[in-house]
């Protein structure tokens, strides 16, 4: 008799997977919320937008609920389905409500694409990509991975921030006191990102427990600790001084605030079960969420056309061909980084590093155009527009940069001879 080959494995068998739907989730969430909260205190608006705003708060709990599921293990496969079937149901819809409403084909594209990254991350990584090379349990290196982007990619944003704001304030003659008030949240949250870079590499190195959870407890306290420092004064600013409209002021500052503290115990509680015997990791080994993270940002990268399309028509052809060309070559490198280091390629590091470039230099292009765009505009304007291009793409940057750090070969000294050049083991390699 023939024996029955083992069922194949997929992306909801990778907890990894899990920990970035969750924390995306919960990136997306305060927006929604806030979107929804505005329509239950102003009154019900227009039944499309309501049913909109429903159908996404839908799908993101059930992508927070499938992703928790699938970093368990535990009954991942109805949740996801639930999770894919909402999110087919969320695109449906916005796409037949935005042709109703007249609303062009490039429209109906973004949101239709926006609406389905995470089924197509699951899909395709199921069915089209080699998940061999990646862990089937949780890991302290994925929570390292995560640590060293949130970290990285916070300092990227706010040195980008500081220095634009600078150059704008010192054209209009800012007094001191606007300086100190517009730079300080940046450095509390620096000293949060330097924070959460050290876990990490703590995370990554050692083999003791307690330091482990030292690192970790530190990170965790330190992260909730910025969120009530920069929250809780904003919230009772509100409190104080607003009048009309109270409570959907507040819903956008507390929502964040609550985001910001579920996010580190949400690393932790995914951490937890992994430091009861941590082992140094190889770099490798922080591949599992980078790949996920590199992935999921493809379709988003790809959904931006149109906006590139209407830059072309206010500012001209040259800027629009600059950012359409870098938007698709950065979605292209990144799934040729993801297929390299899947399949333990050692130009795993050159793809990554070479899509690290690419997401840059998009980065100092849309910083180029913003600039010239917002010249001599008030300084809340340029600061808004700068929040909307800057946070993704210093994520993405993060995400790929430490991909590439984690596919770089090293000298291995060898005890009879001279170091050679090799790389590190590979995942499920022994080191």
């Amino acid at each position: 008799m023939r024996e029955s080959s083992p069922p194949r494995s997929t992306a909801l068998d990778r907890p990894a997977l899990g920990l970035v739907m969750q924390l995306v989730a919960l990136s997306m969430l305060p927006g929604q919320l806030s979107l929804v909260a505005f329509m239950l205190i102003e009154g019900m608006p227009e039944f499309h937008l309501a049913s909109l705003a429903t159908l996404q708060l839908v799908a993101t709990g059930l992508q927070l609920a499938a992703g928790i599921a699938i970093s368990r293990r535990a009954a991942a496969r109805p949740l996801a389905a639930a999770y894919c079937i909402g999110s087919l149901a969320l695109a449906i819809v916005a796409a037949v409500l935005f042709a109703v409403e007249g609303e062009g084909a490039s429209a109906i594209i973004v949101v239709v694409v926006e609406a389905l990254p995470g089924p197509l991350v699951i899909v395709v990584g199921s069915l089209a990509l080699r998940l061999d090379r990646l862990p089937d349990q949780r890991s302290p290196a994925d929570v390292a991975a995560v640590l060293l982007v949130l970290g990285s990619s916070s300092l990227i944003a706010i040195a980008v921030t500081i220095v634009n704001q600078a150059r704008m304030m010192s054209e209009t003659g800012s007094s001191p006191g606007m300086w100190v008030s517009l730079i300080w949240p940046w450095v509390v949250s620096g000293a949060t990102a330097v924070v959460a870079i050290h876990a990490g590499r703590i995370l990554l190195r050692t083999d003791s427990e307690a330091a482990a959870r030292r690192a970790l407890i530190r990170y965790v306290l330190v992260a909730i600790g910025t969120a009530a420092v920069l929250g809780v004064p904003a919230i009772v600013w509100i409190l104080v001084n607003t009048d009309d409209h109270k409570l959907f002021v507040l819903v956008s500052p507390v929502a964040g605030l609550a985001i910001s503290v579920a996010r580190p115990l949400l690393i932790w509680s995914y951490a937890k079960p992994t430091l009861r015997d941590p082992m140094p990791a190889s770099r490798r080994e922080l591949c599992a969420p980078l790949v996920w993270a590199a992935l999921w940002a493809v379709p988003l990268l790809l959904s931006r056309w149109p906006a590139v399309l209407q830059i072309g028509e206010a500012s001209g052809a040259a800027i629009a061909v600059e950012l359409g060309v870098l938007l698709s070559a950065l979605a292209v490198a990144n799934v040729v980084a993801v297929l390299a280091t899947l399949r333990g390629d050692r130009r795993a590091f050159a793809a990554a590093l070479t899509a690290t470039v690419i997401a840059v230099a998009l980065l100092v292009a849309g910083l180029v155009w913003l600039y010239t765009r917002l010249h001599g505009s008030p300084l809340d304007t340029f600061r808004r527009a700068l929040e909307q291009p800057v946070g993704p793409l210093a994520l993405i940057i993060a995400t790929l940069a430490t991909l590439a750090w984690s596919q770089r070969e090293h000298p291995v000294r060898n005890p009879d001879g001279p170091a050679a050049s090799a790389g590190e083991p590979t995942l499920g390699e022994p080191r």
